[in-house]
């Protein structure tokens, strides 16, 4: 590890991170000295480096990670009451298990949707180590990703080789997004549609959002993923919404009705709701 400047999220920060996982980096000057976060002195012609999808997790991240889980939590207990069956099994494996994978595990485990999903996380229980990754998400029986401990990153899994693609999310975000994704197929009424129109064309989904205004509904912030929002109410309503400047789509779970009704009536006709 290596520690020094780094440009996470549009902010820069001082602190620790894997030197092998630099894609670039970015003259401070260019950085307002509102998204400098971090009390260290530095030069306006040094340089902060800047990193792959796929990284380690970071501190800077610790609290965006804390607010997702935050979320999910919420709307986890919403969807269906704790079930405190299942106990980690992060005390049993032979290597300590990296705080980010205890803290998602201690949240999932209070409910056993999360395990028994079609795509689901592998029960704390029956977590094993293959070739120097913990498989933690499976369907049928197969592992579809897992977290590399060398090198902290997410691992997909790949004719029965674990890979690691720089460009993918990291382990954090790809877990929070399918700890949602699982959250909303839990809902009473789940519908699947295409967007169409200006959302689609947005560069920034999430921003897009912002800038118009969302309502009732609150943005996931801290998910980070490029062309994903997540929008839920305070009635367990939740919209997954996908959007790369070529086509987007949109997966909607609510208690009743007029969750899906309010998700439409924010796009403004701009969702062709699935048969």
């Amino acid at each position: 590890m290596t520690t020094g400047l780094y440009y996470y999220n549009g902010k820069l920060y001082y602190g620790q991170y894997d030197e092998r996982q630099v894609s670039g980096r970015i003259s401070c000057k260019v950085i307002k000295s509102e998204y400098v976060m971090t009390d260290f002195e530095f030069d306006k012609e040094d340089f902060a480096v800047k990193l792959y999808d796929n990284h380690s997790f970071l501190e800077a991240e610790a609290p965006d990670l804390q607010a997702c889980l935050s979320v999910a939590g919420m709307l986890a207990t919403q969807t269906a009451r704790p079930q405190n069956d299942i106990a980690l099994k992060e005390k049993q494996l032979s290597v300590e298990a990296p705080k980010e994978f205890v803290l998602i595990y201690d949240m999932i485990s209070d409910f056993d949707y999360f395990f028994s999903a079609q795509e689901h996380f592998i029960k704390p229980g029956e977590l094993y180590i293959d070739k120097n990754v913990i498989p933690f998400y499976a369907k049928g029986g197969k592992p579809l990703a897992g977290l590399d401990l060398q090198s902290r990153r997410l691992a997909g899994y790949v004719k029965s080789e674990w890979t690691i693609e720089k460009g993918d999310v990291s382990f954090f975000r790809y877990c929070i997004e399918h700890i949602l994704l699982i959250i909303l197929e839990q809902q009473n009424i789940v519908r699947k549609g295409r967007l169409k129109g200006a959302p689609v064309s947005a560069l920034n989904i999430e921003r897009a959002l912002e800038q118009k205004g969302t309502g009732k509904f609150h943005i996931l912030k801290g998910l980070g993923i490029y062309g994903v929002a997540v929008l839920y109410d305070d009635n367990g309503t939740i919209a997954h919404v996908l959007s790369n400047g070529f086509y987007g789509d949109v997966y909607i779970g609510a208690k009743e009705q007029q969750g899906i009704d309010d998700i439409l009536e924010l796009f403004e006709g701009n969702i062709n709701l699935a048969d």
